[in-house]
């Protein structure tokens, strides 16, 4: 993954080289495998807790204030990664409107993995009921 995004990233700049001054794209940078695992905990953290923008994680405003993201990102960085996020090559993937085209396609092998390791980390006992994990 790391890598299919960084190289969608240099494709992209090496095809643009007309962006505007302000544009986002200007903030990337490769990224470090520490780099990419603090990216990937931060898009779980997001999920567990949902608010109207990617953006509004980084508000400073008392009620709405997470120190978390600001130390491990800057604001404008993220966005960026998340632009090229890329799971697969894209030769391998059919775009929308194309038969056959499926909108989980890219981060399909992710959620595999995810699901092979957790199977690994965790088996629940014998002694939990049908009824115990369907409450779960």
């Amino acid at each position: 993954m790391l890598s299919q995004t960084i190289i969608t990233a240099k494709k992209f700049i090496q095809a643009h080289t007309d962006l505007p001054p302000n544009s986002m794209v200007r903030n990337w940078k490769n990224l470090t495998l520490g780099e990419w695992k603090v990216f990937i905990a931060c898009q779980i953290n997001m999920s567990q807790h949902i608010k109207p923008t990617v953006e509004s994680e980084w508000y400073t405003n008392p009620p709405q204030y997470c120190p978390r993201f600001q130390t491990m990102f800057p604001r404008d960085h993220f966005p960026v990664i998340l632009t090229f996020f890329h799971v697969l090559k894209s030769g391998n993937v059919c775009v929308p409107g194309e038969l056959g085209y499926d909108p989980c396609t890219e981060f399909q092998p992710f959620i595999e993995n995810a699901n092979d390791v957790f199977g690994h980390l965790y088996a629940p006992h014998q002694q939990l009921s049908v009824i115990l994990l369907c409450a779960l």
